[in-house]
């Protein structure tokens, strides 16, 4: 039997109530292959398939301290980001206590803000925008 949706042979399957494929208790051992690949394709159709990507940029800043991390290509939407900043912009340095916001995001692209805390010991001091040179280590992951 194929599955039209993915063009794939599959035994037929249990469905779980949203169509997703599962064997039967009944299906012989050395199905398993394919019926975790008919799994795979039918959870990547649905967009639970998630893409990852991963890396390190030196950025600097723009605008009163703004930054653009522009992401590989492959993601179809806005993606999640897991972000790290580093002061120099060099991987060297320790990790920088910003405060970052994120202003505006893309599936190509992360626009960012970045402040400074006010300096220790100075109560009713404001933050600062951070308008040097940052490093970014980051993780992305989405469709």
């Amino acid at each position: 039997m194929t599955d039209p949706e993915f063009d794939v042979a599959v035994d037929p399957l249990g469905t779980t109530t949203g169509g997703l494929p599962y064997p039967e208790s009944s299906a012989p051992l050395n199905q398993g292959a394919n019926d975790i690949k008919a799994l795979a394709l039918a959870l990547e159709g649905r967009g639970l398939g998630f893409k990852s990507a991963r890396g390190y940029v030196n950025a600097a800043a723009f605008n009163g301290g703004r930054y653009t991390l522009v992401l590989p290509a492959g993601f179809t939407a806005a993606p999640y980001v897991l972000l790290t900043p580093y002061w120099g912009g060099t991987t060297g340095n320790a990790p920088a206590p910003l405060n970052l916001n994120v202003e505006t995001a893309s599936a190509t692209q992360v626009g960012l803000i970045a402040l400074k805390p006010p300096p220790p010991g100075t109560p009713g001091s404001t933050s600062d925008w951070f308008t040097g040179t940052c490093g970014f280590a980051w993780l992305a992951w989405g469709t």
